[in-house]
């Protein structure tokens, strides 16, 4: 056998070479790997959701408007290789809590909460991607993160920020002026697209034109009957049909205090 033996840690990434490979982003394709005691869970790369066509294919949002990386991922249909993992083993039911996690590239903030959330040990990845508040995360909820570096093969250890040391640069950019708030891009489109039904789109639904109310008519001075509805269609005879009275409120009331005066009168007789 010629060469060195690698170790687990080069073992594993180097699986994450393979798997990226099958990424179907044109920007970028990044590799994850999750492994517990030594065995492979799941593996995931970037790409996009299920019946989506493959930006590789149809092109990318994101390339065509030159935006620079790491900025509006909202706009790309693309899942990250971390997510996929995950996803993977979810539905599979695969339990990877304690497990560690192998990258091509640092996770970002969005995968940075799931792979805390999903108990991961360690984080090992090849390609920095510098983000203070991806790290404090991963720092915060107690998750190791590894720099692995190919030239020689070795994990190093890293010490990062805290999510607290991140939010507070934050805050000081803010007050600066260096820093503002933004619209989600969904939000930019404003207004309601057309609804796609069985493949083929239907056009949102007009609202109604407000109408102005009609002026209330003057006051009915004509004896009130004993029965009223709600019910639509003419009414039967001896039966007043309120549905659109505007006064509907006040006859009725108006009715149940003759009423209740009439059972008086008539309970204390003549």
């Amino acid at each position: 056998m010629s060469g060195e033996r690698p170790s687990l840690d080069q073992y594993f990434m180097d699986m994450t070479q393979l798997v990226k490979s099958r990424g179907s982003c044109p920007r970028r394709q990044v590799g994850a790997v999750i492994v517990k005691d030594k065995r492979v869970l799941t593996t995931g790369y970037n790409g996009a959701p299920r019946n989506f066509p493959h930006p590789i294919d149809v092109g990318c949002l994101r390339d065509e408007l030159q935006v620079p990386k790491g900025m509006l991922a909202d706009i790309c249909p693309c899942l990250h290789a971390e997510q996929n993992a995950i996803l993977q083993a979810a539905t599979t039911g695969v339990s990877i809590e304690g497990a560690d996690l192998y990258c091509t590239t640092q996770p970002c903030t969005q995968c940075s909460r799931m792979l805390a959330n999903c108990g991961i040990k360690r984080v090992l990845f090849a390609e920095e991607y510098p983000d203070p508040l991806a790290t404090g995360i991963l720092t915060t909820a107690g998750v190791e993160m590894y720099h692995f570096d190919h030239a020689t093969n070795k994990a190093h250890r890293l010490k990062g920020n805290t999510f607290a040391q991140a939010q507070d640069q934050l805050r000081k950019k803010w007050k600066a002026g260096e820093f503002h708030a933004a619209p989600p891009p969904g939000a930019v489109i404003g207004k309601r697209l057309p609804v796609v039904q069985g493949g083929e789109a239907v056009p949102a639904p007009q609202r109604a034109r407000s109408i102005p109310a009609a002026a209330p008519p003057a006051p009915v001075d004509e004896p009130v009957e004993d029965m009223v509805t709600d019910a639509p269609g003419p009414a039967a005879k001896g039966v007043r049909n309120l549905r659109d009275d505007p006064n509907r409120a006040a006859v009725i009331r108006r009715m149940a205090q003759e009423k209740a005066e009439k059972r008086k009168k008539q309970r204390e007789g003549p």
